[in-house]
Parts: structure tokens; sequence; C-alpha cells
């Protein structure tokens, strides 16, 4: 990729970067065609790219963008260039937007304007006012989305959050009680507070105003009934990621006169399993029943598989890149960044 080349996001085979000539190219590893996005350089500050069936989206200030605000885009299989924003008709917006898409659907919001965008037959769908997870917020069942999000409530003395999902199914959103998270100050911005992978739900909740800002992360399967959670709080804005069925969370105890991380797995049973205790340790990624992490301090970067329930090395050097998408790893090595690619069975 050269020197400031770098990885942006992969859809199982296909991989998105931005070479160092500044272009931004779709690659087919397996055949090693590529397609350049058209109009790149129109474009301040593209971020939150997300590829899915060939299509690759981003948020960006353009030309073209109401007021120049923030707009989504879309790349099609050919490279051509559009402006979701305007076509949908919600416009620019002046703040940072969240782009998830997965299955052949994207959803937006920022806060105030959300959109569910059909990549097949080009349908946009308004959707109630809140805020989503950047990483899983929807799973699609049978055709049907349905999206999890989150929005804040004013009742002093406490700001605090009431969850929702919502389903394409019916149009109609559903409060869900138990996912209030509590206490949290209307200032406070908790990204991937609720997650969901179409058997679980995940989500942190409470935050104290004063002291230490502590919260606890609570699963419970979708179709509802007991919930569970972890029985220690896992410190603020906890990375946690949710995929078939196993939630691997990044905890850190931040006390006056230390500081621990655990890097853990919920399996399949329920069980939960310590992965690393290092200060330095990483999570890279959760899918196909594969957690991904590194650690700088032994130079390695390991997987743990949910079948076996076993720690594997799978790259013995801590890579200057690397991403996670189903069963395939990308990371690049070297002054030029060299791409490498691993497909995990």
């Amino acid at each position: 990729m050269g020197a400031t080349g770098k990885l942006l996001v992969a859809d199982g085979n296909s991989l998105l970067y931005s070479a160092a000539d500044g272009s931004v190219r779709v690659r087919n590893i397996s055949t090693g065609a590529e397609i350049i996005l058209a109009g790149i350089t129109s474009l301040q500050n593209p971020d939150n790219w997300q590829l899915t069936g060939g299509y690759v989206y981003a948020e960006a200030f353009g030309n073209d963008c109401p007021s120049q605000f923030y707009c989504v885009y879309q790349w099609d299989q050919e490279g051509v260039k559009i402006n979701l924003s305007v076509l949908s008709g919600t416009g620019g917006n002046p703040n940072k937007i969240t782009l998830s898409g997965h299955d052949g659907f994207l959803i937006w919001n920022s806060g105030w304007v959300g959109v569910l965008y059909n990549q097949l037959t080009k349908a946009f769908t308004l959707l109630p006012p809140g805020q989503s997870a950047p990483v899983n917020s929807f799973y699609v069942s049978n055709g049907s989305v349905n999206y999890y999000y989150w929005y804040f409530v004013l009742d002093e003395p406490f700001d605090w959050l009431q969850a929702y999902s919502w389903s394409s199914q019916t149009q109609l959103s559903t409060a869900m009680l138990d996912f209030i998270p509590y206490g949290v100050p209307l200032q406070f911005e908790s990204p991937g507070s609720i997650q969901t992978d179409g058997e679980k739900i995940a989500w942190l909740s409470g935050v104290s105003i004063t002291g230490p800002h502590i919260q606890s992360l609570t699963w419970q399967p979708v179709e509802g009934g007991p919930s569970s959670s972890l029985a220690e709080d896992v410190g603020r804005d906890a990375p946690f990621l949710l995929s078939d069925g196993v939630l691997a969370v990044l905890e850190e105890e931040n006390g006056a006169s230390y500081f621990q991380v655990y890097l853990k797995v919920v399996t399949l049973a329920g069980q939960i399993v310590t992965l690393s205790t290092d200060s330095t340790v990483r999570l890279i990624g959760n899918a196909s029943g594969n957690v991904i992490y590194q650690i700088p301090t032994t130079n390695t970067v390991y997987r743990w598989n949910a079948a076996s329930g076993t720690v594997s090395e799978l790259i013995n050097t801590i890579p200057n890149q690397i991403i996670m998408s189903g069963t395939y790893i990308y990371f690049t090595q070297g002054s030029n960044n060299a791409v490498y690619q691993i497909r995990l069975q």
C-alpha cells in the first residue's frame, strides 16, 4: 500500500484501503481486481467507512452537502459516488454521523436524524431519533431489520437513557425498560452502549455523576428472559464486541494506586473466561466464534476459538495495522505496509 497507505475496512474477501497516492480502493483478494472510488478529492475528512456487498459508505464534508455539513456517501460496485443524505431528504448534519452497514443494509444517525437504507431496493426509511452503536446495532432476520438505539430523557437531577428496539416489519419502537442505563449525565456519550448479534443483546449501564465512572456489562437473549452480568464493574466505556453468541470485553480497574486490565469472553454456554490480564492487551475483533487480540509486551497476536475453547498464537509480531471481517484477518507489515490475509478455519 505504500508508507502512507491504510487499511480501512473489510467485508469477507474484499478489502477497502487508502493507497499512498491518496486514492481509496476496493480490492478483491481472490482475483486481484481493484475498483478506485471516484470523487474522493472532493470530500474532506471521510470517515466511518463501511463495506457490504461490494458497496462502500462513508461520512464526509462535501461540496454537494447542504451547508457543507457532514453527509453520507455511497460508492457502487463500479466506484461511482452518490450523496445518500441528499437522496434521502435528510440533508447534511453539523454533527458526526454514526454508520453501521452489513447484510445489504446501512443505518446512519447523528442523534436526531436516523435512516435505514436498503441496498437492494434503494429505499430509505426514517428511523426514530436516538443514538446507536457504531457496530452491531442491528440484525437482519428473514429480510426484516431489528434495530437497537437509545435516547436521552431529561429528568433532573439525573438525565438518563431509555433504550428501544425498532422493527422494519412493524415500523414500531418498543421501550426496553430493563435496558435503562441509570444515572447517566446528559453530556455522557457511550459508544457501543447497546449491541446485538441476533441471538443476544448486550449493554453497558450505570455511570456515577461524581467520583469514578463505573459501568456494568449485562446481556440477555433477544427474545427476552433472564439477564446476566459480570460480577464486577468494567470501567467507563469498556470496549466490548458481541458476535455469534460470544461476548468479548476489555475490562479496566483504575484504582488510586493500581491499574488492571482484563480481557474476558462469555462463551456460548455462559461461562466467563479470562484471556489476559496484561495491561497492554487490545481487543481486535470478535466474529464467527473467534476472538482476536494482541499483546504488545509479548509481541504476539492471539486467537481464542469458541468451539475448542483454546488460545493459539496467530501472528508472532505486532502488525502496523490489523482488522477482522468474519473469518478473514488482514494486517500490514514493513515500511511499505505490505498487506497479508489470514483465513481462519
